[in-house]
């Protein structure tokens, strides 16, 4: 299965800013947070080197079924429900952008994914990058 359909990507990944990470298990499109900072798996991996991603211009995420998300709107990750969201309330990020209007009732949406810097303390950290 090529990479594009495992982490559900709106481009092909060569026009992402992606970056190998040191063994770990990673599943495609679970963002992690390696070396305090949230990235996001192009693929899935068992045990050995991975792709992750830091810039990637379109991808499809999970979001809240009750949120309608608008163009342009921010973006947060949310480690406990392990979803994307627009509510800022104690979360990591903002993480990214929205990139298409997606409606309440829909339980993904597309953004732009940048990732961000995270504290340690906020998520469990993969210390091997």
């Amino acid at each position: 299965m090529a990479r594009t359909e495992l982490a559900k990507l709106r481009v092909p990944v060569e026009e992402c800013f992606a970056i190998v990470a040191a063994s770990g298990t990673r599943t495609a499109g679970t963002p992690v947070v390696l070396n305090d900072i949230l990235v996001y798996p192009i693929e899935t991996t068992a045990s050995a080197a991975g792709v992750v991603g830091y810039d990637i211009p379109k991808v499809v995420v999970a979001k809240p079924t009750d949120e309608a998300w608008a163009t342009g709107q921010k973006v947060y990750w949310d480690n406990t429900n392990s979803e994307f969201t627009t509510d800022s309330s104690g979360l990591v990020g903002p993480v990214g952008i929205v990139t298409e209007l997606a409606v309440t009732a829909g339980a993904t949406g597309e953004i732009h994914f940048i990732g961000c810097q995270v504290p340690s303390t906020t998520l469990d950290t993969n210390p091997s990058l």
